[in-house]
């Protein structure tokens, strides 16, 4: 068959159900609140996306990611996908350990350096990544516990926009 056009595609936002809340989202609990019904559910991880307008009221919320019991693959690329199609200035990012341990894996760690190094580049704000135990009452927040900064400082891509910026002057 010959095919000498080039086929056009599209990506569209399709919206499934409804919040639990169109409150501000400025804090772990508020965020669990949220998605609490959702994450209570879940038998396994689950990584979901919380996308924010910039006064930090939701817009929306993504699965990302349903893993296994103990892990769940989360995409990059998926992660991104909501929150750029809901133009959302802002992210949380949550998942769940259903063995109710909420301390973070070194595959946690990873993914959520990952995800905050495509935050800088993409001039999206990482407010936090939360991990839910099994009954939501515990968690654990990066964010609170410092480790988001702690990964801002060390980024090599910001080292490197500070390096060429210098150079520009």
């Amino acid at each position: 068959m010959n095919n000498k056009g080039l086929q056009e595609v599209s990506i569209r936002l399709i919206k499934e159900r409804k919040l639990a809340s169109d409150k501000h989202v400025k804090t772990p609990e508020e965020a669990i609140v949220v998605l609490q019904e959702l994450l209570n559910d879940m038998d396994r991880e689950c990584v979901v996306v919380l996308n924010l307008q910039a006064d930090m009221r939701p817009i929306n919320f993504c699965i990302a990611s349903v893993g296994a019991v103990q892990t769940s693959l989360a995409n990059p690329a998926d992660i991104f996908k909501s929150t750029i199609l809901s133009n959302a200035p802002n992210i949380m990012l949550m998942h769940n350990h259903p063995s109710g341990n909420i301390q973070p894996s070194e595959n946690d760690i990873r993914i959520t350096e990952q995800i905050k190094k495509g935050c800088d580049i993409l001039g999206i704000h990482m407010v936090d990544h939360i991990i839910v135990g099994s009954n939501t009452r515990e968690f654990y927040s990066f964010s609170r516990e410092e480790a988001l900064q702690k990964q801002r400082e060390m980024s090599p891509f910001m080292g490197n926009v500070r390096k060429l910026n210098m150079k520009c002057l």
